[in-house]
């Protein structure tokens, strides 16, 4: 699917991104045609990411019966209806609460002599604590904030460089989550729900995955059609047919020391740098579930999806940097016809 990208979207940095395409094809005394843009797939979705939860082994009256410690409030937490829809997040919180204060009930009961419901809370305990980077996994991949992270109706990055602050925030989210992830890996369980929370709606503000994708493939599409028109020039009307410097190369070598190294380079090394930094965080958090051994999450849907994801999202950015390269060499082609460099 093709779509047209226009400047009619104040949000979005595009009339400052075709300054630069719009002189170079002056220069060249081409036109410059409509940009066309692959559009971007949609992302997984919370539905598509979350992993199955193992049935719980003890019926409810069971779990009535714990009313004599305090576990039996937990329980009646994520019994009630606020708790049976609660969001992924809200559900870890609920089942880390329960995993810290199992161990005490079940001293109580065994306590009481009431060996029977002590096992039996025992073998529940055992198996939330055995699949706790399940609820890990839902609470970030599976959530609406991972959604809204990654979703490619996301805004291009900004084009001055104080406003993409929202990049450290999504970098720094991402750290959040795989140091937790770590730590529940190694069966510790204390971290701050609030501050969890908190993380999870930097993620979600910052659209920072979908944002830079829109934002890659849209550079990707422009270097390429400015590579086209550098070429098809010095195919059909050289700038410099013999060899020396014209009034033409010289405002070509302008254009380009002003407008793509003053300018654009610099947008677009912004927005590849948060790529470099983005997706060694992603395979990071797709690591933390293949090292976990007691588990078969490698071979789960959800995990090959997102892994089958970030190897595309690593193609992209390939594919930018090459398309970078093919225009700088374009570029220097050309100035070289003319016995020129881009730097003067």
């Amino acid at each position: 699917m093709i779509v047209l990208v226009s400047a009619g979207c104040s949000q979005d940095p595009v009339d400052q991104l075709r300054d630069y395409p719009t002189r170079l094809a002056r220069t060249l005394e081409l036109e410059l045609p409509e940009l066309a843009v692959v559009a971007v797939a949609p992302m997984l979705t919370p539905r598509q990411l979350q992993l199955p939860l193992q049935p719980q082994s003890a019926s409810l009256l069971d779990f009535l019966a714990l009313g004599r410690c305090q576990l039996g409030t937990v329980v009646a937490e994520g019994n009630s209806s606020l708790g049976k829809v609660a969001g992924a997040s809200q559900q870890m919180h609920q089942q880390r609460d329960f995993i810290l204060q199992a161990p005490a009930c079940i001293e109580q009961l065994q306590a009481a002599n009431d060996h029977q419901l002590a096992d039996k809370l025992g073998q529940v305990l055992q198996q939330k604590q055995q699949q706790r980077l399940t609820l890990w996994w839902n609470a970030w991949f599976g959530s609406e904030e991972w959604r809204l992270f990654s979703s490619v109706s996301a805004d291009l990055q900004p084009w001055q460089p104080g406003d993409d602050g929202y990049q450290s925030a999504a970098l720094t989210a991402l750290d959040y989550a795989i140091a937790l992830g770590r730590n529940w890996q190694q069966q510790d369980w204390n971290y701050d729900a609030a501050e969890m929370e908190h993380q999870l709606q930097q993620l979600l503000l910052s659209e920072g995955l979908g944002r830079w994708l829109r934002t890659q493939q849209w550079l990707t599409a422009q270097l390429q059609q400015l590579t086209a028109l550098l070429e098809q020039r010095q195919r059909q009307r050289p700038l410099c047919p013999r060899g020396h410097k014209t009034v033409a190369a010289e405002i070509l070598q302008n254009v380009v020391v002003k407008f793509y190294v003053g300018e654009f380079q610099p947008y677009m090394s912004r927005n590849d740098r948060f790529g470099g930094e983005l997706l060694p965080r992603l395979q990071q958090l797709l690591a933390l579930m293949s090292a976990d051994s007691p588990s078969n999450y490698v071979q789960t849907p959800q995990w090959q999806q997102l892994q089958r994801l970030a190897e595309q999202l690593q193609s992209t950015r390939e594919a930018f940097q090459q398309a970078s390269r093919n225009h700088v060499r374009a570029i220097s082609q050309t100035l070289a016809a003319c016995g020129m460099s881009p730097a003067g």
